[in-house]
């Protein structure tokens, strides 16, 4: 089984604690450093003016009130500057926080524009449904099986029915929209929380028990994420554990529920896994 290993990062909530709360915490470090200096100043004034030779009466005279002063002024100073760089970071998080989502809401209009993201979310959505494919003006009716002959893979190049190529155009579209998202969300551009109104419903039809329908359906979409590497869609599914990447055992067993369906329907799905014969794989379906 190949393991990745990524640098470990605080959740977004964390992220943002510290974004404004180092600053804060050094502002009010030097806030309190200026308190205590002032502080000090005023109770030793004399003693280290007698130290470097000063007359300790014209630092008490005369400068006791600059001690007072920067203190009372400078230490308020430092804090309504802390304040103020607090409330500067607040306002840009909720501009932000609109800004994404508005990004999101905005991709999401594109991917409804899509004639081909339309296809894929109804045929996902849907058990069965009447769908218009690119190039096809009269609607044809297809079901699950119809997208998991599509989807599924073959032991020769070529093999695909022109619906079906159509059909792998639409979920080919509709998978690297998804994918983009997902990019953005692991470089914090977008956060999942801002991805989850809109693409969370979708991301769960994934699962092949949302719609009754058979595991080898859910088997044929992750190997389809997989192979064609939507690599980030795919990371994105393991979040909700709808995808294994880089677990070889899973992807071997998926592709045995692929071959499996097949057989019972007749037809030769799967290729086997890197390294295995397709007579090993037969038998390990047996």
């Amino acid at each position: 089984m190949a393991v990745t290993l990524t640098r470990a990062r605080p959740p977004a909530p964390m992220r943002r604690l510290l974004e404004w709360a180092v600053p804060a915490f050094l502002w009010s470090a030097v806030a309190l450093a200026m308190a205590v200096a002032a502080a000090f100043l005023c109770l030793h004034g004399d003693e280290i003016a007698s130290r470097i030779g000063v007359p300790s009466n014209t630092l008490t005279q005369a400068d006791n009130w600059g001690k007072v002063l920067t203190f009372a002024v400078g230490a308020p100073a430092a804090i309504f500057a802390l304040f103020s760089y607090a409330r500067a970071q607040v306002e840009t998080h909720r501009t932000n926080l609109w800004k994404r989502k508005e990004f999101v809401a905005l991709r999401f209009d594109r991917i409804e524009g899509s004639e081909n993201c339309r296809t894929a979310m109804r045929l996902l959505d849907y058990n069965a449904t009447r769908v218009r494919l690119a190039g096809i003006s009269p609607e044809v009716r297809l079901n699950d099986l119809a997208v998991m002959s599509a989807l599924a893979p073959r032991p020769l190049r070529g093999t695909y029915t022109p619906h079906e190529q159509l059909l792998r155009e639409a979920f080919d579209e509709f998978f690297n929209e998804l994918d983009r998202l997902a990019v953005m969300v692991e470089a914090d551009l977008i956060e999942p929380e801002d991805l989850k109104a809109y693409a969370g419903y979708w991301l769960g039809l994934f699962n092949p028990t949302a719609r009754d329908r058979p595991a080898a359906y859910g088997a044929i979409l992750r190997r389809y994420v997989r192979v064609f590497s939507f690599s980030a869609l795919e990371r994105l599914l393991a979040t909700r554990n709808l995808a294994f990447p880089g677990d070889k055992t899973r992807a071997d067993d998926d592709d045995r529920q692929i071959l499996i369906f097949g057989q019972g329907r007749g037809v030769q799905w799967a290729a086997p896994p890197p390294g295995t014969a397709w007579e090993e794989l037969m038998e390990a379906s047996a």
